[in-house]
């Protein structure tokens, strides 16, 4: 009897223990379900509005991020040295002043130097020696004004391209006043006149005279507009230097056409028409300076820019 109570107070202990487990197993499960349910009553479902303001919320982060990276990429720019297309920016400016004195200077000072064993010289000896000399400034100028423009294809940051003279803010074309005559005046007085004392000196059989004082005079002239024009074209910089190389050198080919035409005995109009053109060259140059401004486009700058 002990052992029959022994073995049922065991398994009556095991039973109590069995459903204890298992009523501690269901309220764990339940404790777990109602958290569940919590946290998905607690979960809001965004609606349209504020979907939107969050993407705009994240618009307004990547712009910022985006103008920080801006800002910091033009402090670099503005830290850092601006070079040229060689990555100079001390010496570069010095070709410029080199290339016309080798090309320019030298040749007319030989010329000057020698000038009486040029003036002993046969017609077409010494009509050739000019032509050279003013070859040589032809090349020069046009390797300068090359170079000029390789150094101005040079950018930092972001540009406007350039539309050419005389273009106002809203696009349209204007030139200052007296303009169109005095261009006009300038072809005739510097161009007709010249090419028609250049025939009329042919005609008479001076020749060699001609070449040497209107010839290469004439030639200088075309020169120069058609860099003029390929300038424009190209929206180089160098536009406004063009005639202010040759201008100078115009006046040095007008100065010796009057010297050689003195020494030759030309006729006293040739003389009288080389010193017209030396005083309306002169003029011509005064004019350009005083409106340099305006060929800048200074006038559409800001108040406040400084340079």
């Amino acid at each position: 009897m002990l052992a029959m109570n022994a073995t049922l107070h065991g398994t009556g202990v095991r039973l109590h223990c069995y459903q204890a487990s298992r009523v501690s197993c269901m309220l764990y499960m339940h404790i777990a379900e109602r958290k569940r349910f919590r946290s998905s009553a607690c979960t809001v479902i965004p609606t349209s509005a504020q979907a939107s303001a969050a993407s705009h919320h994240r618009n307004r982060q990547q712009r910022g991020i985006e103008a920080k990276a801006a800002n910091k990429a033009q402090t670099q720019q503005r830290s850092s040295p601006i070079t040229g297309p060689n990555g100079s920016n001390g010496w570069a400016w010095i070709l410029g002043g080199c290339t016309l004195t080798v090309g320019t200077a030298l040749p007319a000072l030989y010329l000057a130097v020698h000038w009486q064993q040029i003036l002993k010289m046969a017609p077409g000896q010494r009509t050739t020696g000019i032509l050279a000399a003013d070859g040589i400034f032809i090349l020069t100028a046009s390797l300068f004004f090359y170079c000029g423009h390789q150094f101005g294809l040079q950018r930092n940051g972001p540009t406007v391209p350039f539309p050419g003279p005389m273009v106002e803010l809203d696009g349209t074309r204007r030139a200052p006043d007296f303009f169109v005559p005095y261009v006009s005046f300038i072809i005739l007085a510097s161009i007709l006149t010249p090419l028609a004392s250049l025939g009329y000196l042919v005609w008479e059989g001076q020749t060699d005279l001609g070449v040497s004082t209107l010839g290469v005079y004439v030639l200088c002239l075309v020169v120069q507009i058609a860099s003029e024009s390929v300038s424009l074209r190209l929206g180089t910089p160098m536009w406004v230097q063009v005639p202010q190389a040759y201008q100078p050198y115009r006046l040095w080919q007008l100065a010796r056409g009057l010297c050689l035409g003195s020494a030759l005995g030309g006729p006293e109009w040739l003389q009288t028409l080389l010193g017209l053109l030396i005083v309306l060259w002169v003029f011509n140059y005064g004019a350009q300076m005083q409106f340099s401004p305006w060929l800048y486009r200074w006038h559409l700058q800001p108040m406040d820019t400084e340079s």
